[in-house]
């Protein structure tokens, strides 16, 4: 179809509808982050934040944001920018 717009995948919201700063999401706050290596959308703007729109449960992971480990003490600071590269880490059992 020409002028068609191709489709975004939903951006991950935190909450219901506000961002933890108190800026409405229909304001686009959204940013685009990369998430072990899928780019996705996103209003989180904490580790935690990203943590629970992506439904990860428990402690038991290492997180790192433009290939930096973000300590745990840390997840709760806005540190996530446009364009950041995130990975998140769990380990595995075996040889």
């Amino acid at each position: 179809m020409a002028g068609a717009k191709p489709l975004e995948p939903d951006p991950i919201q935190i909450g219901g509808g506000t961002e933890l700063s108190g800026t409405p999401t229909g304001i686009d706050s959204r940013k685009k982050l990369t998430i072990n290596g899928e780019p996705r959308d996103a209003v989180a703007s904490t580790v935690r934040e990203l943590l629970a729109a992506l439904e990860y449960d428990g402690s038991f992971f290492a997180v790192a944001v433009n290939r930096a480990v973000v300590p745990r003490g840390c997840w709760d600071q806005p540190i996530l920018r446009e364009g950041d590269k995130i990975e998140i880490v769990t380990p595995r059992q075996g040889g």
